[in-house]
C-alpha cells in the first residue's frame, strides 16, 4: 500500500486571496521594463464580454474592431505589482495608437489570465492587414 503523504494546511491570507493573478509583460528586453497584466473578473469582465459579443453578432470582427477591444482589455488589465490599473478610458486612443503587433502581444498576455483570447489574430495578419491598407 503507497505511503501517503500527509501536508500542513495553511490558511491564505486575506490580501493574497484577493490579488488578480498577474503575468509580467515585458516590453523592452534591453531594459526589462513593462507592466503586469492582472485577470480580470466581475463587472469588469462582464462588460468586456457584452461589448464583444455586440462586435461579434454585427458579423465578422474586423480588424480595427479587434485592435479596439485589445486597447479595452489593456486598460482593464495593466497594472503595477499591488494589482491598481495603470490606466483608465482616457488612455484609450493613447492605447489604440500603439504599435498594434505590441497591443496583440500584450493581448496575448493578458487575455487568457481571465479565460480569454483574440481567436484569428496572428501577428503575421497584422502585417498582412497593414500591407493591404496603405
Amino acid at each position: 500500500m503507497a505511503k501517503r503523504q500527509s501536508k500542513s494546511l495553511v490558511i491564505i491570507n486575506k490580501d493574497k486571496f484577493l490579488l488578480p493573478k498577474m503575468q509580467w509583460v515585458e516590453l523592452d528586453g534591453a531594459t526589462g521594463e513593462g507592466f503586469y497584466v492582472k485577470e480580470i473578473g466581475g463587472d469588469a469582465l462582464l462588460s468586456f464580454r457584452e461589448g464583444f459579443e455586440q462586435i461579434e453578432k454585427a458579423g465578422e470582427v474586423q480588424f480595427s474592431q479587434a485592435l479596439d477591444l485589445m486597447a479595452r482589455y489593456i486598460i482593464l488589465s495593466a497594472c503595477d505589482a499591488r494589482g491598481i490599473c495603470l490606466f483608465n478610458d482616457e488612455d484609450f486612443s493613447f492605447i489604440r495608437d500603439k504599435n498594434a503587433n505590441l497591443l496583440i502581444d500584450i493581448a496575448n498576455v493578458a487575455m487568457p489570465l481571465s479565460g480569454m483570447k483574440m481567436a484569428g489574430v496572428e501577428v503575421s495578419e497584422v502585417a498582412v492587414d497593414l500591407k493591404n491598407d496603405l
